[in-house]
Parts: C-alpha cells; structure tokens; sequence
C-alpha cells in the first residue's frame, strides 16, 4: 500500500482470468479504479524486470500433495509444476515400501481423521499413501506383519497363494527397485530439460 495526500494505491497481483471480474468489482467504489500493468516475458512495457508469484492450480484429487511441493519451494511462474510427478510417484513408493493391508487401512484412517479433526495437510496425503499400502499389502499377502493369515483368500479366488512372495524373490524385488529407481531418474531428467526450453 502507497499513500500520498488523499491518495491510496493498492498494488498486488491478480490472475489474468480473474482481472475482468476484479476491475468491476471496484468500479462499485465510488473513485476506485484498476490499472492493469501488463507484462510480456517478465518484464513491464517500460522494460522493468518483474517475477510474478505463481499460483499452483491443480485438480482436487492431486492438490494435496502441493503440500510437500511447497515444503521444497513453489516452482517459478514458467517453471514445470510437478505436483502431478510427486503425486504418481510419492503414492506408488509408499505404497510398495508400506504394504500391509491392516496397517496401510489403519494410516488411511488416521490421514482422515488428521483432516477431518485438525485439517492438517499432510492428513490428505496420507489417506491415497494409506490405501496403496493396503492394496501391495494384498500383493505381498501381509496383513498387520501376518504373512499367512491372507491364503485362504488367495485361494478362493482361485490363486495357489500370495500373488509375491517377498522372501522367495528377493533377487526380483531388488531388480525392480533399479528399474523404477532407472525410470523415475529418466523421467526427472527429461522434465529438467522441458523446464530449461520452457
């Protein structure tokens, strides 16, 4: 805010799509106006440098996870937003890493309740984190640690027992650990390019 005299300006940003609505609302104020400063390729049409903020706009199933986008730093105004990436990829590593059916139930319903109670976002994040963990938990066949108690629903379903078995393919398991290591590091490095053309 700027004072001078009987003079106040007030001077903020606005998303472009929003500027319309916002220039009517004030002209409700008798001796208000908006002056729109448009900008092209971050700077002003006198030339001056300016770094607008950004506002992250993502749909509601993958918003929560703009949460822990922002504990590292919100991307700049041009930048990629990978929200999307850390949501696919934070969701499938938990879910691998904490797979057990009873557990991964028990931490989704703590996520919602951490929500629901103290609306707390990391509470939103651990609900998809929480029912990924349960669905490898059907996977692995762990349930609360119990590796056998799931069998006898393998077998109604027609399967001999757990569809993998973690302590007789190790040597799979720690092959596919590389390959999406390989791929999530491939996939890093193809979104750092994009973001330096961009």
């Amino acid at each position: 805010v700027r004072y001078k005299d009987d003079f106040v300006m007030l001077i903020g940003w606005v998303p472009a799509r929003r500027l319309k609505q916002l220039e009517k609302e004030i002209a409700a104020f008798e001796g208000y106006s908006v002056v729109d400063i448009a900008y092209e390729g971050g700077k002003t049409a006198g030339g001056e440098e300016i770094r607008p903020p950004t506002k992250l706009r993502n749909s509601r199933l993958i918003r929560p996870f703009q949460f822990l986008v922002e504990i590292y730093g919100v991307p700049g105004y041009r930048e990629l937003d990978p929200t999307l990436f850390v949501a696919l990829t934070y969701t499938l590593l938990y879910g691998i890493m904490f797979a057990d059916v009873g557990q991964g139930l028990v931490l989704a319903l703590a996520g919602y309740l951490m929500w629901r109670l103290k609306r707390m976002p990391l509470g939103k994040v651990l609900i998809p984190c929480g029912l990924c963990g349960a669905l490898f938990g059907f996977v692995f066949g762990s349930f609360f640690g119990n590796e056998e108690i799931l069998n006898p629903l393998y077998r109604a379903v027609g399967l001999e027992g757990k569809p993998v078995d973690v302590m007789s393919s190790v040597t799979m398991l720690l092959l596919v650990s590389v390959v999406i290591g390989g791929v999530l590091i491939l996939i890093s490095l193809f979104c750092g390019v994009a973001a330096a053309l961009k």
